[in-house]
C-alpha cells in the first residue's frame, strides 16, 4: 500500500537510509546488507515486512516478488500445505505439464487459493495468540521488575515497547505517561508532549518496569521510567 511504503521511507530516513521509491528485490536485499550489524537492525527490518503486502494464493502465475521471478510455483516437499497437493493433482494429471489440458477450472482454482489462503492466515493468528500467551505467563513471574526495552511501536494510545532480555511485547498506556497533550504524527513514528516537549519514537531505548499481566488475554502493560540515555 502506498501510505505504508511512505511510512518505511519516513523511518527509514530518520536513521539517515535513503530508499529508492521504487522498491523491488534488489532493492530490498541491498537494504538488508546495509542494515546487517546495525544497533537498530530488528526494528529496521521489522519495518520493512511491515510495509510489504501480505503474501497470499492465487490461481493467476504472478511470479514471485522476493525471487525476483516472473513464473512461480508454490510448492514444499515432502508435502506440508493443500496448496502442494493441489501442485502434485496438476501435474500428475497433466503428466508434468505435457498434456495442453485444463486439469481444474480456473474459477475453482481461485476458489481453492482463496479458501488456502483463509486458512493459512487463521493458522498463523492461532500461532501467534499461543506464543503470546505463554510468553505472558512466563512474564507472570517477573511482575514490578525493571528492563531495558526499546519501541517498536507508536500508537495514539500510548506505545508498545519489546523487552531486550525476552523478546516480549507489551504495551505503555498513554494514561501511565506523565500528564501532558500527547499528539502523533500521521505516519505513527513519533508521540510528542506539547508541555514538557518529551516524545517517544519508534526505536527510543527507554527503561520500564512490568506493571501489569493477564494471562487469560495475553497482554502486558509497562510503565515508563526513563530514557536509556537519560538514565546513564
Amino acid at each position: 500500500a502506498p501510505l505504508k511504503l511512505e511510512r518505511f521511507h519516513a523511518i527509514v530516513k530518520t536513521w539517515g537510509i535513503e530508499m529508492p521509491k521504487k522498491l523491488g528485490p534488489i532493492e530490498i536485499q541491498s537494504f538488508l546488507e546495509k542494515i546487517k550489524g546495525h544497533r537498530d537492525e530488528k526494528l529496521l527490518a521489522l519495518s520493512l515486512l511491515r510495509s510489504l503486502k501480505q503474501a497470499h494464493y492465487t490461481a493467476s502465475n504472478l511470479g514471485h516478488f522476493g525471487l525476483g521471478s516472473t513464473s512461480y510455483c508454490h510448492f514444499t516437499s515432502p508435502i506440508r500445505r493443500y496448496p502442494d497437493l493441489m501442485i502434485h493433482r496438476i501435474l500428475h494429471a497433466s503428466k508434468f505439464l505435457k498434456l495442453r489440458k485444463e486439469v481444474f477450472s480456473f474459477d475453482y482454482l481461485e476458489k481453492v487459493a482463496l479458501q488456502c489462503t483463509e486458512r493459512e492466515q487463521r493458522a498463523a493468528l492461532a500461532e501467534r495468540s499461543l506464543r503470546d500467551m505463554k510468553k505472558t505467563r512466563f512474564m507472570e513471574a517477573y511482575l514490578d521488575q525493571t528492563f531495558d526495552a526499546f519501541i517498536v511501536s507508536v500508537k495514539d494510545f500510548g506505545f508498545f515497547v519489546e523487552i531486550v532480555d525476552f523478546a516480549c511485547e507489551g504495551l505503555v498506556p498513554l494514561r501511565s505517561l506523565p500528564f501532558d497533550y500527547w499528539t502523533i504524527d500521521p505516519l505513527e513514528i513519533e508521540l510528542k508532549g506539547r508541555k514538557a516537549r518529551r516524545s517517544f519514537k519508534l526505536g527510543d531505548k527507554i527503561k520500564v518496569r512490568l506493571a501489569e499481566v493477564d494471562r487469560y488475554r495475553a497482554q502486558m502493560s509497562f510503565q515508563y521510567l526513563s530514557h536509556l540515555e537519560e538514565a546513564g
